[in-house]
């Protein structure tokens, strides 16, 4: 059970363990799913790369999960914006996600952009939720996990 703000949330952990018990081979998956994961973190952090890299290495990552788990539901996060530049300056929000949001069939892989929750009204980033303009702050992974929870709820039930 994972706690964000006075939110519980049964990680995705459990049910897997479930399946390696019965014979699924989760540990087999598990350490490439960390390296994908490693990948996807460095894809996502760059900025100003080529959005079409983004999207194919982003692709990718979906496409593995899809092969190795192919019962699967894959959700597919916005690029959160980043920096001291003004909205209608951040290109990882106004190029990439829209990029990265057509992998999504709305069968087995979902997006999810969350990029306008964490601009003030202004458009500025607001580093009340991102604390060094970057990464959330505990408040901005309740906004995350607040975002998430009525997919996860129709996609878990």
């Amino acid at each position: 059970m994972c706690a964000v703000g006075d939110r519980h949330i049964e990680p995705p952990s459990r049910r897997l363990d479930a399946h390696h018990r019965a014979g699924g081979g989760f540990h087999a998956v598990h350490e490439d799913l960390e390296h994908y994961a490693r990948v996807l973190g460095q894809i996502r952090a760059i900025v100003d790369a080529d959005q079409i890299l983004i999207r194919a290495g982003v692709g990718a990552v979906v496409a593995k999960l899809r092969a190795k788990m192919p019962q699967a539901k894959v959700l597919v996060m916005s690029i959160l914006p980043r920096g001291t530049s003004p909205k209608a300056r951040q290109q990882a929000f106004t190029k990439i996600n829209p990029s990265i949001a057509k992998l999504a069939d709305g069968r087995d892989v979902f997006y999810l952009d969350i990029c306008e929750k964490y601009f003030r009204p202004d458009g500025t980033v607001n580093s009340e939720l991102l604390g060094d303009l970057c990464h959330p702050t505990g408040k901005g992974y309740e906004i995350w996990a607040e975002a998430m929870e009525p997919l996860f709820r129709k996609l878990l039930d």
